[in-house]
This record gives structure tokens, C-alpha cells and sequence, in this order.
């Protein structure tokens, strides 16, 4: 996956997008929208690489929270109906024997690294042994340096969702610096990746296209979104697949399982995004097993993530505009950076435009373009410090009616979604999180939130809880709506213009955790650990000695964004 970012992101700077319409016609000349500048198109392929080989390995998104054309960020009752509790289903058992065997990588393992592989068999739940099991793909990898020690890192990954193995060996490139002296373990959860019974959901991931076919009002989108997650629903029902089988506690008990089938007696969690909730979970539940944590761009259960994306969303954006109009290069080239995302939004809103994209090799012609998918690719691209310098050429641009970047922004966006299980995120948050969420109070919070993005927030709050009408995924026990204390020495990293798992959640959690170290990073987004020297120094030496507190004078010395400017 990682050879083909070069070739993709080539073949999209090469392609020219004609815009339908130009600028409104009361609108001042700009200067003209010329081809990215030599830095610019260096930072473009920094950026999709980043996205494609570090923002998806990273469990970008919560699955597209805040994401058009995906299942959104909430919602209400508009198409739901009354549903008071779910509904009561048997599924046939599994042949499967419980355990873990070994087995072929279905990937070809990096020059010099020993790989082995495997499938873990667990309960589908443990409390009803009778309802089937899961399989879950399994790979380790062997410690590349002379001094191996006992402890491993098994990292979970992100979404709810993330395909771990589907993107081998690039996750392991990424990952590599921490498995120098330590096994590195990867699977993928229940529900996700290669896992049997699968909770893959093409019907779902379709829609983004289907979406962009022509203009649509927000109630039309959410009615496409939940006609989606219908067709998976009914699919797997037929098959006679639980869909409501992932679950964060089966999922921790799924972690615990596999380091005693591996022989470990204790390893180190490395969670990120969702992946961080995960780790508390197994925190919280099977404490013995585990020798250290670092969370990565922290989902707390107790958060509520739905009230509180859009305001998040906001705070990032925010960051960008301000840093913008205090840097005399960035504000020379991008004046009043705010009042142009907004005009952008408005008009874009009122006259959509057409552009051209290409995602994996598929070509979509004549995709309408509008405030809320705008927004949607201007918030994915936040989760990214290697494409957050792009944002002030992409407004620009958008504004001006040139749109070389922005489709550069789409292309990364729709191909992320591809290594997402849309039935995995749905079984976990609609039973997780859905559940505890005021639904009224969370519409009106989101309208509310920014004037500008008042579509687009509306019609992401609103689609996840008409998705998870459908689901009916049972609501999870009260604890897993409830902080995780913890004496397990924890790491606990943030980037500062992350949109989605913003730095006050990770506060909030580290002040939970009595032997806890928080770090806050410069600069950086979602997924920070990777992100540098400096953010990955600290987990390195975190893991050498986890009870005190590493040293961080590198962080005092980051900077901001390198604004791309011509």
C-alpha cells in the first residue's frame, strides 16, 4: 500500500479540475489559482502519505466523526421510529475451536524483520458461550535489536474499525521504532480487518459515492446514510451474523486472551484514538496482564463525543485561522483566512461545483462539491500536521474557483475510508456511546456551534443516531460510560490542533490516572507518537522506564505549522 502513495499522489497534482462556475459575480478578482508551487507539491505528497500511510494506520477517525457522506457524528429521531429497547435475535455457533493456532502471513514481511502469524478464536460474548465465536488475524513481529526484552507492544488500533493487517507491511514502517527492543503484536479487532464473522459493510462505505452524485438537502443525506446502514443490517442478519458483536469489553477480554495464547506474561498497550478507549478498557478489566500504556489522541468514555465534536471541530479550525493571520508570510498570502473559509462554505452551500476525483484507481466524474462536503475534507484534513500547512492554499484556492488542492483533500478522504469496517464502528458506539448521548440537546449543540458550518454539523449529528436506530445494538452497562482509574504507569500524548480527540480530553483522562505523564505537542494533530523526533523519544523512553516521568525538553522546542504559501 505504501509503494502506490507516490504514483497516486502524482497522478492527482497532475489532474486539472475545471470548476462549473467561478467565483459569485460580485465578487472582487483574485489572483489567478496557479499550479502548486514546487514546496507545495512536496507537502502534498508528504501529506497523502501521511494520510494514507500514517492517518489511517493511526485509526484516524472514530470512522469519519464529523465525516460526510459516512455515518456522521449523531443525530435524532427523525428516521429512527421508537426504538426502547433491541430487538431479541439467536445466532447459529461457530465450529470454530477456541484458541490460537498458527498460521501463513498473508503479507510479505519487511527485509530482516521475522514475522509469524496466526488466529486467535474467542467467545463472540463469554457470558453466552452458546452464541458463536470470532476469529481474530494475528501477526507478530519479531524485536529487531540485539537486547530483546520480554515485554512486547501490541498496538490497537483506531475507528472503531481499522483494518490493522489489511494495511501491512506500511503499519509495521510506521510502527518499527517501537519494536526495536520489544515484539510488536498486531490484529485486528472483532468485527474489523480480516476477523470472522466480518462486520464490513461495503454498502455503507458506497454511499460516500452515491453522495456525490448530485446536490442533496441535509434530511436527503441522512435518509441515504440510514438506507445503507439498513442494506448492511439486513445482510448480516441474513447471513446470520450478530452485527451488535463488537463491544469494547469483549474486545478487551480479546486482548488479554491473546497475550496469555502468545506466552507474554505482561505487555505495553499502544492505543491511539479509539484504540486509547480500548487500552482503558483493558486497564480497567485485566489489569495483571498489562506493564504500561500510552494513549494516543485520548477517546475517553466518559466524554460525549457527539455533543462535543462540533465545538471541537470549531477549536481546531480556529487554530488554523489564528496562526495563519500571526504569521507575516501565511497572512500576507491568505488575508482574513476566517472570512474566506466562510464565504467558501456559503456559496459552495448555494452553488455547489463539480470537479473530477480518482480514488484507488476509481475515476468519479462530475462530483458535486458542496459546503458540507467541503467541510468534511477541510475536518479530515485537521487530523494531519503534514496537511494542515495545505489548509490556507486549500480555502484560498476554493474560494478563487480552483480546486487542484481540494480534490487532492477529497482523494485522501475517500480512500481512508476504505480501511474502515463501518459495522464494527456501529456495534461499538451505537451500544457505547449512542446510548448516553441527549439527543436533543446534542442537535441543538451542534446548529449552534458555528453559523458557518451549521449544514454540515447538523447533518453529522444527526445521521449516527438514525444509523443507530437501525443497529440495534443493546446499550452497554453503565461503566463503559464512566472514567477508568487506574495505578498502570500511562503516557498520555495530544497534538494541539487535533479535531477530533482534542488536548482537554486527554487531560481529562491522565487526571484519573494516578501514575500518569500528559504531554501536549506543538504543531501536531492526531496520532502524534509517530509524528517526529521528539513525540516518539518520549514514548521510547516512557517504555524504558515507565515510573518516571521522560524528559521532554523537545516539545518546548516545536513549532507550528510551515504554512504553504506561493
Amino acid at each position: 500500500m505504501i509503494a502506490g502513495v507516490a504514483q497516486f499522489c502524482d497522478e492527482c497534482e497532475a489532474r486539472q479540475h475545471a470548476p462549473v462556475e467561478g467565483p459569485p459575480p460580485n465578487q472582487k478578482p483574485q489572483r489567478p489559482a496557479a499550479a502548486p508551487t514546487r514546496q507545495t507539491s512536496h507537502q502534498l505528497d508528504l501529506a497523502v502519505f501521511a494520510i494514507i500511510g500514517g492517518v489511517v494506520f493511526a485509526g484516524v477517525c472514530l470512522f469519519a466523526l464529523g465525516g460526510a457522506g459516512l455515518i456522521g457524528i449523531g443525530g435524532d429521531d427523525s428516521t429512527g421510529g421508537d426504538r426502547s429497547g433491541p430487538v431479541t435475535r439467536t445466532f447459529p455457533p461457530s465450529t470454530a475451536p477456541l484458541g490460537f493456532e498458527e498460521g501463513e502471513c498473508t503479507f510479505e514481511a519487511p527485509d530482516g524483520v521475522e514475522a509469524s502469524c496466526g488466529y486467535l478464536t474467542v467467545p463472540q460474548v463469554r457470558a453466552k458461550p452458546d452464541q458463536g465465536t470470532v476469529t481474530l488475524p494475528v501477526a507478530v513481529f519479531k524485536a529487531t535489536g540485539a537486547g530483546r526484552r520480554p515485554d512486547p507492544v501490541v498496538y490497537l488500533d483506531g475507528g472503531p474499525g481499522g483494518n490493522t493487517l489489511k494495511q501491512m507491511p506500511g503499519i509495521y514502517e510506521v510502527m518499527k521504532p517501537l519494536a526495536v527492543d520489544r515484539d510488536l503484536v498486531l490484529f485486528d479487532q472483532r468485527g474489523a480487518g480480516g476477523s470472522t464473522p466480518s462486520l464490513d459493510c461495503p454498502e455503507v462505505t458506497q454511499v460516500n459515492y452515491d453522495l456525490l452524485q448530485r446536490e442533496f438537502t441535509v434530511d436527503e443525506r441522512v435518509a441515504h446514510d440510514a438506507a445503507s446502514v439498513q442494506q448492511c443490517h439486513e445482510r448480516l442478519l441474513s447471513e446470520g451474523i450478530n452485527p451488535a458483536l463488537a463491544t469494547s469489553a469483549e474486545s478487551a477480554a480479546d486482548v488479554d486472551e491473546l497475550r496469555e495464547a502468545l506466552g507474554y506474561e505482561q505487555w505495553n498497550l499502544y492505543g491511539v484514538s479509539y484504540g486509547t478507549r480500548l487500552a482503558l478498557t483493558v486497564m480497567r478489566d485485566f489489569p495483571a496482564g498489562v506493564r504500561s500504556v500510552i494513549l494516543d489522541s485520548t477517546y475517553p468514555p466518559q466524554s460525549d463525543v457527539y455533543a462535543e465534536t462540533p465545538a471541537d471541530f470549531s477549536r481546531s479550525l480556529n487554530l488554523v485561522f489564528d496562526r495563519c493571520a500571526a504569521d507575516a508570510a501565511c497572512s500576507a498570502a491568505y488575508p482574513d483566512l476566517r472570512q474566506a473559509f466562510g464565504d467558501t462554505v456559503l456559496r459552495l452551500n448555494e452553488r455547489p461545483v463539480i470537479v473530477s476525483l480518482t480514488v484507488g484507481g476509481r475515476s468519479i466524474e462530475g462530483a458535486v462539491i458542496d459546503g458540507v462536503w467541503f467541510s468534511a475534507f477541510i475536518f479530515q484534513s485537521l487530523y494531519s500536521e503534514a496537511l494542515i500547512p495545505l489548509l490556507p492554499r486549500a480555502i484560498f484556492d476554493s474560494r478563487d474557483g480552483a480546486y487542484d488542492v481540494l480534490t487532492i483533500l477529497a482523494n485522501v478522504y475517500l480512500q481512508n475510508a476504505e480501511f474502515i469496517s463501518p459495522g464494527m464502528y456501529l456495534s461499538v458506539q451505537c451500544a457505547e456511546e449512542s446510548p448516553f448521548s441527549d439527543r436533543e440537546a446534542t442537535l441543538a449543540a451542534a446548529v449552534r456551534a458555528d453559523p458557518v458550518l451549521k449544514d454540515y454539523n447538523e447533518y453529522s449529528v444527526k445521521s449516527i443516531f438514525a444509523s443507530c436506530d437501525i443497529w440495534e445494538a443493546p446499550a452497554a452497562a453503565a461503566k463503559e460510560n464512566e472514567a477508568v482509574a487506574s495505578p498502570i504507569p500511562t503516557l498520555v500524548l495530544a497534538g494541539e490542533f487535533d479535531p477530533i480527540t482534542p488536548p482537554a480530553w486527554g487531560r481529562l483522562v491522565a487526571e484519573g490516572l494516578e501514575n500518569s505523564f500528559f504531554f501536549e505537542f506543538p504543531g501536531l494533530a492526531h496520532g502524534v507518537a509517530l509524528s517526529g523526533d521528539c513525540p516518539l523519544g518520549v514514548a521510547t523512553a516512557f517504555l524504558d522506564a515507565p515510573q518516571q516521568q521522560p524528559a521532554t525538553g523537545c516539545v518546548d522546542l516545536m513549532a507550528g505549522p510551515e504554512w504553504a504559501v506561493e
